[in-house]
């Protein structure tokens, strides 16, 4: 009968300790990186912007390699690259702040909600240089938020 017990005590704690490192293996999974926004620069300009556009990039030396993270066709709609895919969004408001040289754009898709609050810093012949916060928020809440450089003009 002691034997029975010892025996049916060992096997008890060998499965209690199987079932705890499932647990802790369970605890410590890393979050999918899926869920996390990854923004891509244009280095070949979209086809679907013409004309007159804005285009924006996080700093001043990708704006001279033509590393792009938004560009907008300045009226109706703006193309950003999250997670590997071009998405285009489309203009719902355009207003000015404090001043005139202060704008706040938004725009939407089904996925996505992009403002651009930019700040106008110098101005040449018809192009506008300007500064600000570019800010990409998902459906399911994440974000992406960035400084930014870049041009508006015609």
């Amino acid at each position: 009968m002691k034997l029975l017990i010892l025996i049916l005590s060992i096997a008890f704690f060998f499965q209690s300790c199987k079932n705890h490192t499932k647990k802790d293996s369970q605890t410590t999974q890393q979050p999918s990186t899926d869920t996390v926004l990854q923004i891509e620069n244009f280095t070949i300009w979209p086809e679907e912007v013409m004309g007159c556009s804005c285009y924006s990039s996080k700093n001043k030396e990708d704006f001279r390699s033509q590393r792009y993270l938004v560009i907008d066709d300045y009226f109706s709609k703006a193309l950003i690259k999250v997670n590997g895919k071009t998405e285009t969004l489309n203009l719902v408001s355009n207003d000015t702040l404090n001043s005139k040289k202060e704008r706040l754009k938004i725009w939407k898709n089904d996925n996505f909600e992009l403002r651009v609050e930019t700040y106008e810093i110098d101005a040449i012949d018809e192009i506008w240089v300007h500064e600000g916060i570019l800010k990409l928020t998902s459906n399911n809440e994440q974000t992406f938020e960035t400084a930014i450089f870049g041009h508006c003009g015609c």
